[in-house]
């Protein structure tokens, strides 16, 4: 089976994410300069509920990595889509509406009847897949509950499309910035989030006995994943995110 499929990778002791997404487009407006870098953050960062940062480097003050978004498509805009025509992005990528059976003649999954009910999964669209502009790639849309917007995610799994905006950008860390760590615990086979680990902007790993106690996963590393809240051009919250 020819699945073609953009994947989160996890490694060493937090996750590493590897970004999977529609090309490596910079953004468009120019925002504040950002400490360390000399790259420019557009403003629109600041209070962006749907930032990421793949993180590079970092030290006790500062994260260095680069910024991505995921991939919505508003609901008028799939919903009202026909087979064949073009639906933008909020980010701007261009994707076409393509048919479940157009889809399976080059992925050759099963048949069309099969492929459609596995690759339209619960919460899935079922009208239609897409193909982006910038890669070829097909991928579903999904949505949950009353949500105004569809997100892009890969057929055959539950993960995100995200798309790269700004490399090598540095935020400082400010005084009060909450770093969540999620605690990974290894149980009849299966790793399951345990617990939340809110730690400090000092964390180091080895300076907080502890905290990973029966855990399996992570400490804090580079090449992290990372679900941010900028403010002022400062880094104020930062999740772990990851796919077990």
């Amino acid at each position: 089976m020819k699945t073609k499929i953009i994947s989160l990778l996890m490694a060493t002791l937090l996750t590493a994410a590897v970004i999977g997404g529609c090309g490596n487009a910079k953004a468009e407006d120019s925002g504040k300069e950002v400490s360390g870098t000399g790259s420019t953050a557009a403003e629109s960062t600041d209070s962006d509920d749907n930032l990421y940062m793949q993180v590079k480097s970092f030290n006790e003050t500062s994260f260095t990595g680069d910024l991505c978004r995921e991939e919505r498509i508003r609901q008028e805009y799939v919903e009202g889509a026909e087979i064949g025509k073009s639906i933008s992005s909020i980010n701007g990528t261009q994707f076409t509406a393509v048919s479940f059976e157009d889809v399976n003649k080059e992925l050759e999954y099963d048949t069309d009847e099969v492929f459609k009910k596995d690759a339209s999964a619960a919460a899935r669209f079922d009208g239609f897949l897409v193909k982006c502009s910038d890669d070829d790639f097909y991928y579903a849309l999904e949505k949950e509950g009353f949500d105004n917007e569809y997100l892009v995610v890969t057929i055959f799994t539950d993960e995100a499309l995200r798309k790269t905006i700004e490399e090598n950008v540095t935020y400082n860390i400010s005084e009060d910035c909450q770093i969540y760590l999620q605690k990974v615990v290894d149980k009849d086979g299966a790793s399951d989030i345990e617990s939340e680990y809110i730690i400090g902007r000092d964390f180091k790993g080895d300076n907080y006995p502890g905290w990973s106690e029966g855990a399996t996963e992570y400490y804090l590393t580079d090449n992290m994943l990372m679900d941010i809240s900028v403010k002022d051009g400062e880094l104020t919250k930062a999740v772990q995110v990851f796919v077990p």
